[in-house]
C-alpha cells in the first residue's frame, strides 16, 4: 500500500513540475512579447509554489515601461508587487488563465497631455479566452490631470469585463468595458461640485474609426466613436434612493452628440436641489429660475405621477450643455421612461 502510495505521489509531483515548467515558459512568452512591443520590462526572479493544490510561478515585484517613441503617442508605466501566474489545479485545467496580484498595483498613463493614474488592491485579472478579460478589486482609486480638470474619485468592490478587438473593421466595437462598483466617492459634478454614488454600473463601447494605422488601444485615433449603453448609479444606499441613468453616443475626437437622462425617485432628489444652496447659487439666473419653478410645479404633482423622468441633452466639444429647452421638457410633469 505504502508503495502505491508513493507511486501516486510520484506522478502527481511530476504533473505538478511539468505544469509549472510551463507557467515559466508562458510567463517568458509574455514577456518576451511585451518587448517586442516596445515595453522595458524589470522583474524579480520566478519562484514557485501551489503544491499540491495547484501549480503557480511568481515574481515579488514587476515594472514595465511603454515610453515615448516615434510608433506610439503615449507613455505608460506599471508597477506591481507579488504577481502570480496559474492557481489551484480546478482553474488550470480549464479555459481561464489567471493572474493575479497581491498587495498595491499602480498604472500611469500619459497621452496627449492628459495623465491618468489607477491605483489598485487585490486585483485579480481572469482571462477567459481571446478578447474577454475580467477583473475585480476591492478598491480602486483614479485620478486624472493635465487636458481635462483634475479629479479623483474611489471605487469599492470592483468588478468587470475588458473586451478587446484589435483588428476591428471601421465602425465596429474595438474596446468594450462593463463594470459594477458598490460604492465611488467623489463623483464629479458640474461647477466644482461632487457627491458619493452606490451600485454603480457602466456599459461602454469605443467603435473603430477609419484610421487603419492606429492600431493600439491607447491611440485615441483608433476609435470614431463613443457609445454609453448604461452609465446608472444610485445617489444613497437605501433600496429606494434616487438613481440616476445616462445613455447616449458621441463622435470623436471632436466629442459632439447626445445624451438621454432618466431620473427615478426624483421627487426625493429635488428635494435635496432646493436644500442645495451652493448648488443653486452656481447656476445662470435663468436656469436658476426655470429649475426652481419646474421642481415647484413636479413636487406639487399628485403623488400617483411620481414615475421615471426623462430628458435628452446636446454635448459639444465633451461638455453637457443645458438651457432652457432641455428642461422645457419637464413643464408638462412626469413621464414613463422609455
Amino acid at each position: 500500500m505504502t508503495a502505491i502510495l508513493a507511486i501516486f505521489a510520484t506522478v502527481d509531483t511530476l504533473a505538478w513540475h511539468h505544469m509549472v515548467q510551463r507557467l515559466e515558459r508562458s510567463a517568458r512568452t509574455v514577456a518576451a512579447t511585451a518587448t517586442d512591443n516596445g515595453w522595458l520590462i524589470r522583474e524579480t526572479p520566478l519562484h514557485h509554489g501551489g503544491w499540491p493544490f495547484g501549480a503557480w510561478v511568481e515574481t515579488d515585484e514587476l515594472i514595465a515601461i511603454h515610453p515615448v517613441s516615434q510608433f506610439s503617442t503615449y507613455e505608460m508605466q506599471w508597477t506591481g508587487t507579488r504577481l502570480r501566474l496559474g492557481g489551484t489545479w480546478l482553474n488550470l485545467f480549464s479555459q481561464p488563465t489567471t493572474v493575479s496580484v497581491r498587495g498595491p498595483q499602480a498604472l500611469r498613463l500619459v497621452s496627449h497631455g492628459a495623465v491618468l493614474t489607477i491605483l489598485a488592491q487585490d486585483l485579480r485579472i481572469e482571462a477567459q479566452r481571446s478578447g474577454h478579460i475580467d477583473f475585480s478589486s476591492s478598491q480602486l482609486e483614479i485620478a486624472s490631470s493635465g487636458v481635462l480638470p483634475a479629479q479623483q474619485i474611489a471605487l469599492g468592490t470592483v468588478s468587470g469585463r475588458l473586451l478587446l478587438f484589435p483588428d476591428a473593421a471601421s465602425g465596429a466595437t474595438k474596446l468594450g468595458l462593463t463594470a459594477e462598483a458598490r460604492t465611488l466617492s467623489g463623483f464629479p459634478l458640474p461647477n466644482g461640485l461632487m457627491t458619493d454614488l452606490h451600485g454603480v454600473r457602466l456599459a461602454i463601447a469605443l467603435l473603430a474609426s477609419g484610421e487603419r494605422t492606429a492600431a493600439t488601444f491607447l491611440d485615441a485615433a483608433s476609435y470614431g466613436r463613443l457609445l454609453v449603453q448604461d452609465a446608472s448609479a444610485s445617489l444613497g444606499e437605501q433600496p429606494r434612493a434616487p438613481r440616476i441613468s445616462v445613455t447616449g453616443a458621441m463622435t470623436l475626437p471632436d466629442r459632439n452628440g447626445t445624451v438621454s437622462l432618466t431620473i427615478t425617485g426624483w421627487r426625493d432628489l429635488a428635494r435635496n436641489l432646493l436644500d442645495r444652496p451652493d448648488l443653486e447659487s452656481r447656476l445662470s439666473p435663468d436656469i436658476q429660475t426655470l429649475l426652481q419653478g419646474v421642481l415647484r410645479k413636479m413636487l406639487a404633482a399628485p403623488a400617483g405621477r411620481d414615475r421615471p423622468i426623462s430628458l435628452s441633452a446636446p454635448v459639444v466639444n465633451g461638455h453637457l450643455t443645458l438651457n432652457t429647452q432641455v428642461f422645457s421638457v419637464l413643464t408638462q410633469g412626469p413621464s414613463e421612461a422609455p
